[in-house]
């Protein structure tokens, strides 16, 4: 069995209960100064191009967080970090993963990065069909405004595996709206049928 957990399960406590019960883990580090000085002492090239990002590298030194049972693997993926889209010469983004688990250690930390993908979905969610802010103080409303967002937010996921192409499956809610939904169109009444017509530049897109 392997373990893969966030920030918040970064704690010796837990890690000796893992390594009580033989269980592999991968746990997000906290950015402590002490990690910190210990990544930026690391010379440049220990760092490897990570393979399934550009721009991104990649590292793993040995460390034992203060009163830990002993030094584990710390992997260290770094990317370059950006205000705006101005690249800040000689500051980077750290993801760091504290492990006992073997293996290229750029496969392992990308395999606990993909953990995180669900947390993408409930912020669309959020933000995309305003679940973040409940419209009354009755439970009972409140409830029945989640289980409508629920519902817009599965049909429009269904929209995008039914009917438009892969290449638009992961595009979120607001530009579903703007090049989909809010799209100027017509009813026309013809022949005894009745035909919705829409812009002619979205049907092309499909």
């Amino acid at each position: 069995m392997r373990l893969r957990m966030d920030a918040g399960f970064y704690s010796r406590e837990i890690v000796e209960a893992l390594l009580a019960r033989r269980l592999e883990f991968s746990i997000s580090a906290r950015l402590t100064s002490a990690l910190r000085h210990a990544i930026e002492c690391v010379p440049g090239h220990r760092w490897s191009p990570y393979p399934w990002e550009n721009g991104a590298e990649w590292m793993e030194i040995a460390y034992r967080p203060m009163g830990w049972p002993r030094a584990f693997r710390m992997i260290v993926k770094r990317t370059p970090y950006y205000e705006g889209a101005q690249r800040v010469i000689g500051e980077f983004f750290y993801a760091s993963v504290i492990t006992n688990r073997r293996g290229a250690g750029s496969s392992i930390i990308r395999h606990h990065l993909a953990r995180g993908g669900a947390e993408n979905y409930i912020e669309e969610f959020k933000n995309g069909l305003g679940a973040r802010t409940l419209p009354s103080r009755r439970f009972n409303a409140n409830s029945a405004w989640l289980v409508i967002a629920q519902l817009a937010y599965n049909l429009a996921q269904w929209f995008k595996l039914l009917v438009l192409p892969v290449r638009e499956h992961h595009h979120q809610l607001k530009r579903l709206r703007l090049h989909w939904f809010c799209v100027a169109g017509r009813l026309i009444h013809s022949a005894r049928r009745l035909t919705f017509a829409l812009a002619q530049q979205r049907i092309a897109a499909l």
